[in-house]
């Protein structure tokens, strides 16, 4: 299986681990954690001293990457103190696919954690197959997903805050209806929405002085009414 194909299936079960959750503490928790690794990914991409400086240094750092620099610490603490929470520990199994090949035997490393919570089914397979899934499991998925580089691909609609594994870098909604009523609620709509309104008045404001001026010239050219407008 590709790392594309595995990082969609880890998601698909946190999403819906994500959304079948909600309103619970174990959930808070979770997104929590999804925030503080935003926050650290963000945090990275700042610039900060790439050296181990000390006080005899000729290279002195900035006060931009001194200020980066203890962001990121901050952060990184702030994680730290969320996961003290969670106990996990390795495991090792036989790699099935290696020993079908043929091949010597190998390892499967994989994670497990020994938080005793409540779970709830997700679907796990086109097929139907379901597996319980807890607030442990879905931290292990974060863990993976970070491995794979699909972290960011966690996010939330722009609209009802449904979680979303986004499949283009430019997806921010569940659904086309949420991207629509999320654009309806724009001033760009409204601004539309304005231009077209005015101009259905204007353009009824026209028919209805054609329909008038017509009228008139009608009235005018009938032979009893015209006596009216001669005398």
């Amino acid at each position: 299986m590709s790392h594309t194909k595995t990082g969609a299936w880890r998601a698909d079960t946190l999403i819906q681990w994500l959304n079948g959750t909600t309103g619970s503490a174990a959930n808070r928790r979770v997104t929590s954690v999804i925030r503080l690794f935003r926050e650290l990914d963000q945090a990275r991409l700042a610039s900060v001293p790439h050296l181990g400086l000390f006080p005899q240094s000729k290279i002195k750092p900035t006060t931009e990457e001194i200020a980066n620099s203890r962001k990121l610490a901050a952060v990184r603490r702030r994680l730290n103190a969320q996961m003290r929470r969670y106990r996990f520990s390795l495991y090792q199994v036989s790699n099935v696919k290696v020993r079908l090949l043929g091949s010597e035997p190998g390892w499967d490393v994989s994670w497990k954690h020994s938080i005793k919570c409540e779970a709830i089914p997700v679907v796990m397979s086109r097929e139907g197959d379901t597996v319980f899934m807890n607030e442990g499991d879905a931290i292990i998925r974060l863990f993976y997903l970070g491995e794979e580089g699909h972290f960011h691909r966690i996010r939330q609609c722009q609209q009802c805050t449904k979680w979303i594994f986004a499949r283009f870098g430019h997806q921010k909604y569940c659904e086309t209806r949420c991207q629509q009523k999320s654009y309806k609620s724009s001033e760009e709509w409204r601004e539309y929405r304005r231009k077209y309104m005015r101009g259905l008045r204007e353009d009824a404001k026209k028919r209805s002085e054609r329909t008038r001026q017509r009228k008139q010239k009608s009235n005018f050219n009938h032979p009893t009414k015209r006596r009216r407008y001669t005398h």
